[in-house]
Formats: C-alpha cells, structure tokens, sequence
C-alpha cells in the first residue's frame, strides 16, 4: 500500500482578482454583480408553466384516482390481468381527462389574471384587490364554456367568479395562518 501524502493548499497567489471582480479605485464597478430580482414574484412565463404543470399533474393524480374505481367497477369477474388491464386504461382515460381540462383552465386563469392587473389595471381602477381575481375567474368560466350554450358559459363565469375569489380571500387567509405574515 501507497503511504498517503497530507493535504496540501494549491498556490493561489498567480491569480489576477481584477479580472474576476473590479476592485475599487481601479476605474471598475464598487459591487459585484447581482441576478435580478422581480419585487412582484414570478414573471408571467414562469407563472404560466408553474400553474398549469401543477393543476395538469393534481388533476391527472386525482382523475387516476378516479379512474381505478371506474376500472376495478367495470370488470367484476376477471382475471388479475384484465383487471390491472382495466384500472390503468381507466387511470389514463379518466386522469388525462381532468388533468387537461384543469392544465387549460390554470393557463386561461393566468394569462387572464395578467391581462387585468398589467393591461387593464382593475386593481388601480376598482380600488378592490378581488377585482383581478373575479375578472380572471369569470373571463375563464366564460371562454372554458365559450362552445356550450350561452346559458352554460354565464354559469361557468360565474362559478368561476365565486371560485376564484373564494381562493383569492381564504388563500390570503391561511397563508397568514400558516406563515404568521400576511394580509391578516
């Protein structure tokens, strides 16, 4: 066996620090370059991706759910292979199903939601911070339910009026709750 040599410190002396960062007094920047920070949170772009990912994924977990009662409930007297069969044909029918309609319904509701406090400022307008939500929601129901009757588009807007107000006043409730900070 090969005795082991100590640990030895590399010589750092030939490294030029102007390089790396301006020193003071040198003609360069006095602070080191910063990433930029949105005071506002995410950008549109990464609110877009983030909720639609998120809703896409709960609403195909929880239609998959769904979807193995349906698949165990259409095969009573099988085999153990038709059964799984059934559960993972009923998992992708039933989870794929929800988990779209709730991926298209979060991007309409950002995409919304930023057209009324960017473009259309409701919030400065209406003196209101629940006009954005109620705008995005009603705007959401109304072109999720565009196709149907215009009886069935009104009660979308409005049940997503009601929604999205609802998670606007109890996510700002519990927020508060859970992390001691808030608007509460």
């Amino acid at each position: 066996m090969s005795e082991q040599q100590p640990y030895s410190i590399p010589d750092t002396s030939k490294i030029d620090l102007g390089r790396i960062y301006k020193v003071p007094g040198t003609g360069g920047q006095r602070e080191p370059d910063y990433i930029p920070f949105n005071k506002r949170g995410r950008d549109i772009f990464s609110r877009v991706s983030y909720n639609t990912g998120v809703f896409w994924l709960g609403g195909f977990a929880g239609g998959g759910l769904a979807g193995i009662r349906e698949g165990l409930g259409t095969v009573p007297n099988a085999t153990t292979r038709v059964k799984i069969n059934a559960v993972i044909n009923g998992i992708s029918r039933t989870g794929a199903k929800v988990g779209n309609a709730l991926g298209v319904i979060a991007f309409a509701h950002t995409i919304l939601g930023y057209v009324a406090d960017e473009h259309l400022q409701l919030e400065h307008y209406t003196g209101s911070e629940y006009a954005v939500p109620a705008f995005a929601g009603f705007a959401t129901g109304l072109l999720y339910k565009s196709t149907s009757t215009p009886r069935a588009a009104l009660l979308a807007g409005c049940i997503g009026l009601v929604g999205s107000v609802a998670y606007g006043v109890g996510g700002g409730y519990l927020y508060s709750v859970f992390y001691r900070k808030g608007r509460y």
